[in-house]
């Protein structure tokens, strides 16, 4: 998995990842397979920090700044 600051950096990464020859994609958590699924699989996942969220819940998990 490859955390991102944000989308425009999150395409960047998939677009200079595709030229390496290196299997990615933006992250899905429907297609992901689950907890361990991410795990197992043979492409990055790519993903925007923002959008990092918990389940049911409309505020954002944050961290020390």
């Amino acid at each position: 998995m490859l955390l991102t600051p944000n989308e425009g950096m999150t395409r960047q990464h998939l677009h200079e990842l595709a030229l390496s020859g290196i299997a990615a994609a933006p992250f899905d958590k429907d297609t992901t397979g689950g907890s361990f699924g991410l795990f197992r699989a043979q492409t990055v996942d790519v993903i925007d920090m923002n959008k990092l969220r918990e389940e049911g819940r409309k505020d954002r998990v944050r961290g020390p700044v």
